[in-house]
């Protein structure tokens, strides 16, 4: 881009992104509430959604799992088989579009 003459760059990005239940668990991938696992911060399965005695820190989603969890499924040859482990996982069968971004995850 020319600015007074001069050429620069422009660099753009995405600070903070806000949403509600459903759509935030769309834009990281999550399956939504009805779902077996639908929590995008946990893993928590429905039966034990009002369990206080939960570890939250044993339950919680973590970025290298899921990664690992997305490549799983991605491996898996045909499409009920990646339904079944996206199920399991609670998780979409492809990454979100937002993961295209080159971003600090943590």
């Amino acid at each position: 881009m020319k600015v007074n003459e001069q050429d620069a760059w422009i660099i753009a990005s995405l600070g903070v992104v806000t949403s509600d239940l459903p759509q935030g668990n769309d834009t990281v991938g999550v399956l939504r509430h009805n779902a077996i696992k639908g929590c995008r911060t946990c893993n928590i399965s429905k039966e034990l959604l009002t369990d206080d005695t939960q570890n939250i820190l044993k339950i919680s989603r973590y970025h290298h799992i899921t990664d690992k969890q997305f490549n799983e499924i991605l491996n898996e040859n045909n499409t009920l088989a990646q339904k079944k482990l996206s199920t399991k996982y609670g998780l979409r069968i492809q990454y979100s579009i937002l993961n295209e971004l080159k971003r600090k995850k943590h």
